[in-house]
């Protein structure tokens, strides 16, 4: 009786890059674009949808385009599904950076 040989295993680092394009495409997508706020200074819509994230993403976004002085929030929403038989929402929110005069 013959026996089969085994298939030859990927070494890891293949294997990460195989499945690195997979976990990006899987992962959270948060977008920020400027805008004028509503008191004429600038602000920005941070956009976020992933279905298994939570505002995290969206308040962690905003937080690096402020720096240490901090944002306010002018609006946020969720939105409806974005695609059929989809489960993720897209949250996005109106923020301005709060800025400190010296």
């Amino acid at each position: 009786m013959k026996t089969l040989p085994l298939p030859r295993r990927l070494p890891h680092r293949y294997l990460l890059a195989l499945s690195l394009p997979v976990l990006l495409a899987l992962g959270a997508c948060v977008t920020a674009e400027s805008i004028p706020g509503p008191d004429g200074r600038d602000a920005f819509l941070v956009e976020c949808s992933d279905a298994e994230q939570s505002w995290r993403a969206c308040y962690k976004k905003a937080a690096e385009l402020c720096g240490r002085d901090g944002y306010f929030v002018y609006d946020q929403e969720r939105g409806p599904s974005s695609g059929p038989g989809r489960d993720s929402r897209k949250k996005s929110m109106f923020i301005g950076c709060r800025y400190t005069y010296e």
